[in-house]
C-alpha cells in the first residue's frame, strides 16, 4: 500500500470514528433532553405548578440508567433524584430518600387544606403553590410569622423547632370578610397555610384592593384567618 493510500485510509478511518462519536453524542443529548422534557410533563401531570420547578437535568451515569436531577423553587439548595421507569414510558421513579413536598398526595392534601380553610369560612379555595420552605427555628422568619399570624397562641413553639415548615398559597373567597372590609368583587383575597411536619399549624390572609384601572397595585393588607389585623 502506497503512502498516499495509507494516508487516505487513516483519514477515512478517523472520519468514520469522528462521525460515529458525533452521532452517538447527538443521540445521547437527544435522549437526555427527552428525559428532561418527560420529567417536566410528569411533574405537571402530578399537579406541580411549572413555576415551582427551578431546574431539571438528566445525566449519563456509570449505571445502566439516566438519573434526572430536579430542583424546586422552594429549596434551591437541594436536588431530588429520579430515574425513568423502565416499564412505563413517561413515568419516573424517585431515587431520593425524601419525597418532595410537591409530590405528596395532592388530592388528599387539597382536601385537607380545603377543610381547614372552610372551618374559617373561606370558599372557592384554589391552591396556587408553595411560597416558602425552611426549617423552623427560634427567631427565624417562619417562626415569627406563625406566632404573629395565628390569632391564637401556640402552647409550646420550642417543641416544633427543627421541623420542616412549608407555606402554601391559595386563592380564596370569604363573603363575610368582603363585607367586613368593604371589598369589591375585583379585590383579591389570598390565604396562606403554614404546615409544620404533617400538620397545618396556622396561616394568614392577604387582601389586595384593586385600583381604579382594575389592577392590584396597592400593598397587601394582612389579617389572621379569623379576620383580625396581623403583623405585616
Amino acid at each position: 500500500m502506497s503512502v498516499i493510500r495509507k494516508k487516505k485510509f487513516w483519514l477515512i478511518l478517523i472520519g468514520v470514528v469522528a462521525t460515529a462519536v458525533a452521532v452517538s453524542y447527538t443521540a445521547l443529548m437527544f435522549k437526555l433532553h427527552g428525559f428532561e422534557r418527560d420529567m417536566r410533563l410528569y411533574l405537571i401531570a402530578q399537579g406541580v405548578d411549572e413555576s415551582e420547578i427551578l431546574s431539571i437535568e438528566a445525566k449519563r451515569s456509570m449505571l445502566p440508567t439516566y438519573p434526572v436531577s430536579v430542583v424546586f423553587e422552594h429549596d434551591p439548595e437541594r436536588s431530588y433524584m429520579f430515574k425513568p421507569d423502565e416499564t412505563e414510558k413517561g413515568q419516573f421513579v424517585l431515587l431520593d430518600s425524601r419525597i418532595p413536598p410537591q409530590l405528596v398526595d395532592r388530592e388528599a392534601q387539597n382536601a385537607e387544606y380545603a377543610a381547614y380553610l372552610e372551618a374559617y369560612g373561606f370558599t372557592d379555595a384554589k391552591r396556587l403553590g408553595m411560597t416558602d420552605s425552611s426549617v423552623l427555628a427560634e427567631g427565624e422568619k417562619a417562626a415569627e410569622l406563625l406566632r404573629t399570624s395565628r390569632g391564637e397562641s401556640e402552647t409550646d413553639m420550642s417543641a416544633l423547632n427543627g421541623q420542616r415548615v412549608n407555606t402554601y398559597k391559595f386563592s380564596v373567597d370569604h363573603p363575610e370578610l368582603r363585607e367586613q372590609l368593604s371589598l369589591s368583587e375585583k379585590d383579591k383575597i389570598d390565604a396562606y397555610l403554614i404546615k409544620i411536619g404533617t400538620l397545618v399549624r396556622g396561616g394568614y390572609v392577604e387582601v389586595r384592593r384593586s385600583s381604579s384601572d382594575g389592577q392590584n397595585h396597592t400593598q397587601p393588607e394582612r389579617y389572621t384567618l379569623r379576620g383580625e389585623p396581623a403583623a405585616p
